[in-house]
């Protein structure tokens, strides 16, 4: 007969008398090692066998988790994913900046084209709301002497404005702000550090991947303002492209075809005949292009060569603890007044300004 009644007693092993752990001796000397010493561990314990973690191979690829896993996204101006970047990147060996240059195709034709559309059956918008001028990759330079003159100036786009125009979405955000408002003229300075002439000598010391990766968006740009141009063509409106005169930008085919329209032209001056110095007090003569359709620029800055009456200091170099090249960016005040007359008198002739 089997009892039910049994007690958790019942099931219970003697296992022999219970253990005490040994005495630990004294620790003396380093009290450092002493701590990193485990009391659990005698010195003839072995110690545990780690497994090493095997490491891919270079041939094997590592796909690694993304945020968007699972998600579809279709967003308007979203830039596709080049999945081989890197090997973009590793095939750029040129030994100078004027082939890596070359490599880099430049884009004709707009790829906002559809934006043109906007243009059909438009209802003109109201006069106040029209400016003068609108800078592009510039903080404002050129815009407090139009608005003193009383001129309508009220935007720049630029990254230090939190405008980040290598991003699609911004670019086709901007190219839709110039369609709607209509600004009589763009002027744009479009970054010119990767593609300027002191840039040739540095190219062998600028690290492989940066080196390629900045040409790139520089180049990028440079397209961009092509585009932007074209827009005020179109609309029978006017801009101003400024870079160096040995810069790449003049090389690329989408600022070639531009200078072929009608129109158009490309102008050449020294910045020290505008009054461009260093700290030092010497002028700096920085001989800059600009390519516009307006005949007002082109009267104001043609051909204002330096007939050497005064002593030159070298835009290379540093100078107060800055650059030079970093202070040349910024425009002297003759050559903002002339930028800002002449877009004045262009407004003068146009009906609406």
């Amino acid at each position: 007969m089997v009892d039910l009644h049994h007690s958790d007693d019942d099931a219970w092993v003697d296992l022999g008398p219970e253990i005490s752990p040994a005495p630990q001796k004294p620790v003396v000397g380093n009290k450092r090692k002493a701590q990193r010493t485990c009391p659990q561990m005698s010195k003839n314990q072995p110690k545990p066998k780690t497994q090493k973690r095997k490491l891919p191979s270079a041939s094997a690829e590592l796909e690694l988790p993304s945020d968007d896993d699972g998600l579809v996204l279709d967003l308007p101006g979203r830039a596709p994913v080049v999945k081989d970047t890197e090997h973009q990147v590793c095939d750029c060996e040129d030994s100078s900046l004027k082939a890596a240059a070359s490599r880099v195709a430049s884009v004709v034709d707009n790829k906002y084209i559809d934006l043109l559309d906007i243009l059909k059956g438009q209802v003109p918008c109201a006069v106040e709301m029209r400016c003068h001028l609108w800078e592009i990759f510039s903080v404002p330079r050129c815009t407090p002497r139009v608005r003193e003159l009383g001129g309508r100036a009220r935007r720049s786009y630029d990254i230090k404005h939190y405008w980040d125009l290598s991003a699609e979405s911004f670019q086709r955000t901007t190219m839709q702000d110039v369609l709607l408002l209509k600004p009589l003229c763009l002027f744009m300075s479009p970054p010119c550090t990767m593609v300027c002439s002191m840039q040739h000598s540095n190219w062998r010391r600028i690290k492989h991947k940066d080196k390629f990766m900045c040409l790139k968006e520089a180049l990028d740009f440079i397209d961009f303002c092509a585009w932007l141009a074209l827009l005020q063509l179109t609309m029978g409106l006017f801009f101003a492209l400024e870079h160096p005169e040995k810069s790449l930008a003049w090389d690329r085919a989408s600022v070639q075809n531009l200078t072929k329209k009608d129109g158009v032209k490309k102008v050449t001056f020294d910045q020290c005949m505008f009054d461009l110095r260093a700290p030092s007090g010497k002028f700096l003569r920085k001989r800059t292009c600009l390519l516009t359709n307006s005949n007002a620029i082109v009267m104001a800055f043609d051909k204002k060569f330096c007939g050497g009456h005064h002593e030159h200091q070298r835009v290379e170099g540093s100078e107060c603890g800055q650059k030079r090249s970093l202070l040349a960016q910024v425009y002297p005040g003759p050559m903002v007044d002339a930028i800002a007359h002449a877009v004045l008198l262009e407004g003068s002739r146009v009906p609406g300004f």
